[in-house]
């Protein structure tokens, strides 16, 4: 489930951040390099840290949880990352907030 989060939240900001005009293009490539850099890259690294822990049922949650603390510490050097994390914040406020308010203008 946090993985999925994970992927929408990036999803949205790619939309959110790359240009109209650009945005097929742009996310094509995107798509691209992040679908072979998986491929390749993720699935050799992986098994071979898997193959170097033994190969087992805790080998594989090791290898799990440390590439997820790679990408937990992969988000600090992103540019721009507290106005993104800011406006991400206020998104769900600004759209309960519009949703409570038409309910209170609807309700007798």
């Amino acid at each position: 489930m946090v993985w999925g989060c994970y992927e929408l939240a990036m999803l949205l900001q790619f939309f959110r951040q790359i240009p109209s005009d650009r945005r097929v293009g742009i996310l094509t490539l995107y798509n691209l390099g992040n679908s072979a850099a998986m491929v390749l890259l993720g699935q050799s690294l992986g098994h071979s840290s898997w193959k170097w822990f033994g190969g087992t049922r805790d080998a594989y949650l090791s290898v799990f949880v440390g590439s997820s603390l790679l990408r937990l510490v992969a988000m600090f050097p992103m540019p721009g990352r507290r106005v993104a994390v800011h406006s991400t914040r206020l998104a769900p406020n600004s759209w309960i907030s519009r949703t409570v308010a038409v309910r209170q203008w609807l309700e007798p």
